[in-house]
């Protein structure tokens, strides 16, 4: 199980002598500190990418009477606390000298810190004393203001050596706890009622395995937002959401059971829009339907950027599963933009229904041409459906068009080229 700050777990081990039970939670504590620990991961095969930082920091001065050094805390600086909220302190934050070799604080003597300001950065900080992790107080570090940039270089009156990042509004990222992987980050985030995205941060721990920091925002901005990081520790994603449109079933006409391909769009990521395929299993059309995949939902990786398309179509043969989709003809989770005329449809295909994979090349465009020799380029070429001969072939291409400056849409049928 994963452990949050606030106790919350993305799933439960519950354990029995026997099939028929009793069951019971199982009780189990991990110290993620301890060499050679391990989480339990929530899905597999989740790849990673980076992570964004937060900018600016703190100027702290030393006392006159100690002399004149100052020290820039870099907000990067700043480590997650038990609180769930970025913090520094004296006592065991780094660094630990002012630019003329004076400690910044001194056993035996307490800090040296005399004013400090925020500097490059619009966020907010508290300050506080004693430090949080040395003296840790019963209710946490004595702390007060806020301060910003707006206040200006600011003379202490008690000994200050803790300082904490605060952010100006509600919306915001805050530290959720430790995860093995992305995964698990993925599974905290899904149980976290406010959670849009998450990232997952191993870059001080090592990576995959290790455990990392796993952050959550409850606003529609991905953090990080951003392609620089190494992909083995840092990663950001979305949760999957059960809800969908755009229902595309295969029913097995042996068994009865049932898979639907639908679209998934929860309304987080770039330009809003996340419009990632689902897949749903279920024993027959009446239910119950689960989630499948090797994404714990979706057929590609909710991380970012991801793959956006929408209107299945879904189908079997010989050779495994394969769907259709109108592809992103809109600006994509890269900021890359397809154009109709060379990217229209999207192909995917699978052996078993479980592991999905889409082809690099649109398996058609909006660029067509009509039997008498004339082309036409569509503005809009969407929900695809396709007939099949006797033999079980794709015979046939339907799809709902639209032409460039023209208000009408109309229905569109093709013939398929077979090898």
């Amino acid at each position: 199980t994963t452990t949050t700050t606030t106790g919350v777990t993305p799933f439960e081990i519950h354990t029995s002598s026997s099939l028929d039970g009793p069951w019971k939670p199982a009780s189990t504590t991990i110290n993620t500190k301890a060499p050679g620990s391990k989480l339990l991961t929530l899905y597999p095969g989740v790849s990673n990418v980076d992570v964004g930082e937060q900018h600016g920091g703190i100027m702290v001065y030393e006392d006159n009477k100690y002399g004149n050094g100052k020290a820039f805390i870099a907000f990067t600086n700043f480590t997650p606390t038990v609180k769930g909220v970025f913090a520094w302190d004296a006592c065991s934050g780094f660094p630990t000298e002012f630019d003329n070799g004076h400690p910044i604080e001194k056993v035996n003597v307490g800090s040296r810190i005399g004013s400090f300001e925020v500097v490059n950065s619009t966020a907010s900080i508290m300050a506080g004393s004693p430090c949080a992790v040395e003296f840790p107080p019963p209710n946490g570090p004595l702390i007060y203001g806020p301060f910003s940039s707006k206040t200006g270089r600011f003379s202490v009156h008690n000994e200050t050596n803790y300082f904490e990042l605060v952010y100006e509004s509600a919306n915001s990222v805050r530290v959720a706890g430790m995860t093995e992987d992305a995964s698990g980050c993925r599974g905290v985030c899904e149980v976290t009622p406010d959670c849009k995205t998450y990232t997952w941060d191993a870059t001080k721990t090592g990576g995959s395995g290790l455990g990392g920091i796993c952050y959550v925002r409850n606003d529609s901005l991905w953090f990080p937002n951003v392609t620089n990081g190494p992909k083995t520790e840092l990663a950001s994603g979305r949760p999957w959401s059960f809800d969908g449109d755009n229902p595309a079933p295969l029913i097995d006409q042996k068994t009865g059971n049932v898979s639907v391909l639908y679209r998934c769009d929860s309304g987080v990521g770039v330009n809003n829009m996340a419009s990632l395929i689902g897949i749903a299993n279920a024993p027959s059309w009446k239910g119950p339907y689960t989630m499948g995949g090797v994404y714990g939902g979706s057929i590609s990786t909710q991380n970012y950027p991801y793959d956006e398309n929408e209107d299945p179509f879904l189908w079997s043969n010989s050779r495994g599963w394969h769907a259709l989709f109108h592809a992103n003809t809109w600006s994509d989770s890269r900021n890359v933009h397809h154009p109709v005329a060379e990217y229209a449809g999207r192909h995917a295909y699978s052996v078993d229904g479980v592991v999905w994979t889409y082809t690099e090349t649109p398996c058609y465009t909006g660029a067509i041409k009509y039997n008498n020799g004339s082309t036409a380029n569509f503005s809009r070429m969407e929900r695809p459906v396709l007939l099949f001969s006797d033999d079980g072939a794709p015979e046939y291409l339907i799809n709902g068009v639209q032409r460039y400056d023209d208000p009408y849409t109309f229905t569109l049928i093709q013939t398929v080229k077979n090898k």
